[in-house]
């Protein structure tokens, strides 16, 4: 009873979560958003947020279902959404009933959003789209005879639909699955109400949470907000950030030389004696993981001990494997943000992501007694020739082997900004997640070539995804270094 006490009170605030993310888009003009509803009265199973448009001709209002799920040990498929073993109605009838009822009054879209991605082994991801999260035509389109086929006879049947209703009813889903954990949200949340120039950070949060979950149990017409109402509000609790610069802390880290950089740092690590950029001499894991690592560790402590600022200006040549301890340590989940060099712009990571980049990813069985994972990040330059020569020559066994690039394949100009590359820091930690989680390798060996502003990014984001072994390139060949965990 406590652990479905627990359950519940986690997929609230989820939801509470969520519907805060989605109220903020009433302060986006050019969302040209109406009202939000929370818990909305005639929306069926997909009330839990409901968006609608000033203009419903040009938009379309979305009705939400949030489903949490405390952990990763399933996803959704084809048959998972037609099951009603452990409920009454399966989660696809529950959609198609208040599909059903909104279309009486216009065009509608019914979304389903969670934090479990679609399993793996299920055709359901393949036909998901990346962009905008509508489901493809193949499956209405596929021949009987076939795999999808046989599942949309399944799904018509399962819900007692003819072709054309059907049809619509398909049209109108969006499955955003493989969504925000609540860590994340919290993230994300921050880095919206930080663009509209509101306050952020735990207690900003706390505050409009409650906000959210005490219009919910008011109840009737008090669930539906307006910009009016959500400004009265942040007024009410003075949520406006003041305009004063933000105050920061300057680090600058030395791998490969010593620089001078735009700002006087207030704290400095030279680990160059370690280093020599002709010979491509760097230290041995033992120095990585007893000295340089612990070294890393020990400033962020003096920093969160004796100062509340959590913007880090980084600077300094760092190799790629400083970058992702930096970023670890440094991490999203601890509450910083980071500002590092990109070539001669400063790239931040709280940059807001965007759903139009995307990443490829190719995934191959290894063998079943191996132990450990390969994943392979290639950004500007294709890595797996000789990476896999590499890991050959060492004879590393692998369970899974997964090869990561951006749409579009990796070339020099392949991340085009901050913005894109949070994004694909964002998409990167997902297939680590899901890896840690589906396979559970004892260690996630990690080969990246990239800019050294994403892997700072990348290692922002490397909580729960189990122990991660770093390598750099040694021209030819690799060398590991710090093991981050």
């Amino acid at each position: 009873m406590g652990q479905q006490s627990s359950s519940r009170l986690q997929g609230d605030h989820y939801q509470h979560l969520y519907s805060w993310y989605l109220i903020l888009d009433l302060l986006d003009q050019p969302q040209d958003i109406d009202c939000i509803w929370l818990e909305h009265p005639d929306a069926g199973a997909a009330d839990d947020v409901t968006v609608h448009p000033k203009n419903p001709s040009i938009q379309t209002s979305r009705y939400y279902q949030v489903k949490w799920h405390v952990d990763q040990r399933s996803g959704y498929s084809i048959a998972s959404l037609i099951d009603s073993s452990e409920r009454s109605t399966s989660l696809l009838t529950k959609l198609w009933q208040s599909w059903n009822v909104l279309r009486r009054s216009g065009t509608s879209e019914i979304w389903l959003v969670s934090n479990w991605s679609a399993s793996s082994d299920d055709p359901l991801g393949f036909l998901i789209e990346s962009h905008g999260y509508r489901l493809k035509q193949d499956f209405l389109m596929a021949s009987d005879r076939s795999e999808l086929g046989q599942w949309r006879e399944v799904w018509k049947n399962h819900l007692g639909a003819n072709g054309d209703t059907f049809a619509d009813f398909y049209g109108s889903l969006r499955l955003r699955l493989g969504f925000a954990s609540i860590t994340d949200l919290n993230e994300m949340i921050d880095q919206k109400m930080r663009a509209v120039g509101l306050k952020v950070g735990d207690t900003a949060r706390a505050v409009v949470i409650d906000q959210v979950r005490q219009w919910i149990e008011e109840g009737g017409t008090n669930k539906k907000i307006t910009l009016s109402i959500l400004q009265e509000v942040l007024d009410r609790y003075e949520l406006w950030a003041t305009p004063e610069e933000e105050k920061s802390i300057v680090i600058a880290l030395h791998t490969w030389a010593v620089r001078k950089y735009d700002r006087q740092p207030d704290y400095e690590l030279d680990w160059s004696n370690y280093f020599d950029h002709e010979t491509r001499r760097i230290p041995e894991p033992s120095v990585w993981n007893n000295t340089l690592v612990p070294a890393l560790r020990d400033l962020e402590k003096i920093i969160r001990e004796k100062t509340d600022v959590r913007l880090v200006r980084l600077r300094g040549s760092l190799c790629l494997s400083a970058a992702f301890a930096f970023g670890h340590i440094f991490s999203t989940a601890a509450g910083y943000r980071i500002e590092v060099q990109h070539h001669d712009q400063l790239w931040s990571s709280d940059a807001e992501p965007e759903n139009r980049w995307q990443i490829d990813v190719k995934e191959e069985p290894g063998d079943e007694d191996a132990t450990d994972a390969l994943i392979i990040v290639s950004i500007t330059d294709d890595a797996n020739t000789q990476v896999s020569q590499y890991a050959r020559q060492q004879r590393m066994r692998f369970t899974r082997t997964l090869s990561i690039t951006p749409q579009g394949g990796a070339h020099d100009l392949s991340v085009s900004g901050p913005q894109h590359a949070i994004s694909l820091a964002r998409l990167i930690r997902r297939e680590l997640r899901r890896v840690a989680s589906n396979y559970s390798p004892e260690v996630i060996h990690l080969f990246y070539l990239g800019p050294r502003s994403l892997a700072v990014f990348i290692g922002q984001k490397l909580n729960a995804c189990g122990t991660i072994q770093l390598y750099e390139f040694q021209n030819p060949g690799y060398t590991p270094t710090c093991t981050l965990r």
